[in-house]
This record gives C-alpha cells, structure tokens and sequence, in this order.
C-alpha cells in the first residue's frame, strides 16, 4: 500500500500537471499585459473575471494587482522571474474590523471537485497584517498566496514567493494551504518573511515558507525555506509545517530542498526544516532531497525533520541534517511519541545510516523494509539507557567506543521485514538517539556499510 502511494501522489513531469479534468471542450484565450502592449486587459483579475472555466489566461511580463481565483482556469506567465502579482506595502498593514483578509494578500478558493487549475511563471507577494478589533491589536498570519477549500486539482508551476527583503510586510507565509484536496507544488521557491532589525521590528515574526494543514500535498522539484531571525527572542520559522487530521490528506516530498530558518542570536533555537503532525503517511524520496534544520551558532540547530504521529516512508538516498549550533549539530530526525514509525524500502548495500532521536518517555516504531535477508544492526548514542528495551531484544546487548549500545541485531527473512518498538524510559538528561546501520559478511567478520559510524571493540 505505501508503494502505491508514492506512484499515486509523486509528480513525474509538467505533462501529468497539465492534463485537464472536466473542462468544456472549446475553452478561450484571454491575453494581459501592461498599458500600451496591446493585449486584452491590463489586470489580471479582470481577464479571470471575464474568463469562463476551463479558460487559459496568458500574462506577459509586467507588475500587477493581487487576485482572488474561484473558477478553474490556466494562468500561464512569462515567468516567475518576469511576473509579479501583488505588491508588498508601503506602510504598515493594519486590518479594521470591517475590511477582509484579501486586502493584503493573493487568493484561489472553493474550486470544485473533477477540476483542474494550473497556474505557471508567477512571483505572488503578499503580507499579514495587524488586527484592530474593539480597540485591541492583534498580529495575523497569511499567506504570500493562499489557496483554501479546493475539491479540484491545483498545480503550481515555476511560483517564487520570497520575503520582503526590507519592507514592511509582516507574519507572512510563503505559500499558506488549508483544506486542499490535491495539491501540487513543483519547480517553485517559497520563502517566509524573516526577522530583522528594520521599518516596525518590534512585530516582526519569522514565517513558513509553506504551511499546510488537512491538505493532501505533492511538491517536487522546489526549494522552500523557513524564516530566519536576527533578533533576540524571536524563534526562526521551519521550511514546511505540514498538520492534518483528516483521513484523506497524504504529504509527499520527492526531489526537494528545504531549510529550516537559522537564528543568529542566543536564544532560541534554530528551526526544524519540515514539521509533521499527522496520523497519515508521509513520503520523503528523491536522492536530491536535502531537508536541514537552521543553524544556530550561538544556541541549538534545528532538527532536521520532526516527526509526530505519521508513517514516515524515507528514502535513503534522502539526505536530513540537523543544523549546526554552539554544542555541534542537531538530530537529523525527531520522532515525538505517538504511533510514528520509518519505512526504509531500500537494499543494505543502498542505506546511508539514517537516525532518530526518541525523547524520554516517548515510544515509536522503527518499520524496517529492506532486502530479503539482508542484515541490520540498531545501536544507539549519546545516552546509556538502562532499561531500554526493543521487542524481542533487551537493551545493552554489546557496549561500543564513545557510549553508544548495540540495540539489535536482525537478518530479514523472505519478506524483507521487521518492526522495532521503542518504549523509552522517563528522566532522561536528553532524547537517544537511535541509528540504523546496515551490515553484510565479509570473510570471518562483518563490513559496515558506513564504518566511520560504527566502531567494533
């Protein structure tokens, strides 16, 4: 079933992404550009006001006002370097009680189910804003673009979102997505608004470069970055924060970079670069995939990936790295208790050593598909742990240089599978973390696939 999930969300080419659901058969060409090009209309919202579903718009290359998209259509622009839809503001956004979000930021909304948008060649800016209701004042994330409550399919193609470099946009997210039924993201940039000493500092808040919540989400081929903070006290943002408690939703990351904001003051820490709250799987592939947490030279890195209550399908050849901070680097992958485990569908000769570091108290699930009869051993670092226990194992089994205990030993059987339980005990100085090492024969003793990991006495 997870295999099938990957070919089922992974996006293979722009092909796929382009190909129309139910759309009329005779759709129309509506043309924009700026005054004096000769084109249509010179906003892109009037030519989507005019256009009927299933219409493609063309965008030349040009500065334009923000949009809000319920209808299905295909935007095509001149590129994400050439287009700019919205515009960062001038003054300090604040929202009056009366007005609505879409003030401040681009929108596409409650497009219908057996639908397709495609949208291609855009940099979208936007802002958060301040609140002001019955005299009170309060800060509002939002969305360079926000996409919410779509039944249909929505493709971005070639999308930069950046941050403000400077102005005075505020709390503001990349690419903000809620309740989305399928949604591609592929060869874009989303980046969240950073922290920084400048015009009205003092509400500064980092921001995701993409939040989505109870969305099933594909994005291949795309860097996104959190926010990162220069100032004391205000935490840096992760790269992806992905939450759903909806039984449909699926995330999938397939050849992609992202980063988790760094903090460059003492306190606090850097960020993870992708969060996961979710009881459905996540699927992490590609061997240009590179997920790091935030550096943070004066404090703790980020993790490179945090993990809670999902099935985790990691690719091997996937590369997660905690971030560099004053003590040395974080933890590649953090798996908070709850039902979390790791599916690993990959041969031993392939594995690159992959960890997880497990809090005290906490349990999760080490899923392990390699191989048939392949061989692993599961040790762990950092922390002795008296009392550890693995199922079927008992914990230490054999004592390595530099305090790390052998935890199991496994040769796979023919169906190249084995589960490890993790129940750890409480009062721990810091979370274990737990390292999976594959091994094969070699003559009388054993080779490791990564020596430099593993040291026998």
């Amino acid at each position: 079933m997870r295999v099938s999930a990957v070919h089922a969300l992974r996006i293979t080419s722009l092909a796929l992404a382009s190909t129309s659901l139910a759309l009329p058969c005779f759709a129309g060409v509506l043309h924009v550009g700026p005054a004096g090009s000769g084109a249509q209309f010179q906003q892109i919202q009037h030519a989507i006001n005019a256009a009927q579903p299933g219409d493609t718009i063309l965008v030349q290359a040009g500065s334009y006002s923000r949009i809000a998209l319920t209808k299905p259509l295909r935007l095509i622009g001149a590129g994400s370097g050439q287009v700019v839809v919205g515009a960062w503001p001038a003054a300090l956004p604040v929202l009056e009680f009366s007005l609505t979000e879409s003030s401040f930021t681009n929108s596409i909304s409650d497009l219908p189910a057996l639908t397709e948008t495609f949208i291609s060649g855009f940099e979208f800016r936007g802002s958060g804003y301040m609140q002001v209701v019955s005299g009170q004042v309060s800060p509002v994330e939002q969305g360079q673009l926000t996409i919410t409550s779509c039944a249909g399919t929505v493709v971005l193609d070639d999308i930069l979102c950046r941050p403000s470099s400077g102005s005075v946009a505020l709390f503001t997210i990349g690419l903000e997505a809620f309740d989305c039924a399928d949604l591609r993201v592929q060869r874009s940039a989303l980046e969240g608004e950073q922290a920084f000493f400048g015009p009205s500092w003092v509400w500064q808040k980092c921001a995701e470069g993409l939040d989505a919540m109870d969305c099933t989400l594909a994005i291949s081929t795309s860097t996104v970055r959190g926010g990162s903070s220069a100032l004391p006290g205000v935490a840096p943002a992760s790269g992806l924060r992905l939450i759903s408690s909806n039984p449909n939703s699926r995330f999938a990351l397939d050849d992609v970079q992202v980063f988790g904001g760094g903090q460059a003051g003492a306190t606090p820490q850097g960020a993870a670069a992708v969060f996961v709250s979710s009881s459905q799987p996540v699927l992490v592939h590609g061997a240009s995939t590179l997920l790091r947490g935030g550096d943070a030279p004066f404090s703790v890195g980020g993790v490179g990936m945090i993990v809670s209550g999902s099935t985790l399908e990691l690719d091997p050849a996937a590369q997660l790295s905690g971030g560099i901070g004053a003590g040395g680097a974080a933890a590649d992958l953090l798996l908070q208790p709850g039902s979390t485990s790791i599916t690993l569908p990959v041969a031993a000769a392939t594995l690159s050593a992959p960890s997880a570091a497990i809090p005290g108290g906490g349990s999760a699930i080490l899923d392990l598909h390699a191989e048939p009869h392949s061989a692993f051993v599961l040790f762990a670092s950092g922390v002795a742990a008296p009392g550890l226990t693995l199922s079927g194992f008992s914990a230490p089994l054999w004592i390595f240089p530099h305090t790390s205990v052998l935890l199991a030993g496994v040769v796979l059987g023919p169906s190249g599978q084995h589960s490890f339980a993790f129940p750890t005990p409480t009062g721990l100085p810091a979370p274990i973390v737990v390292h999976l090492q594959g091994i094969s024969a070699s003559g009388a003793g054993l080779m490791l696939s990564n020596p430099q990991t593993l040291s026998v006495l």
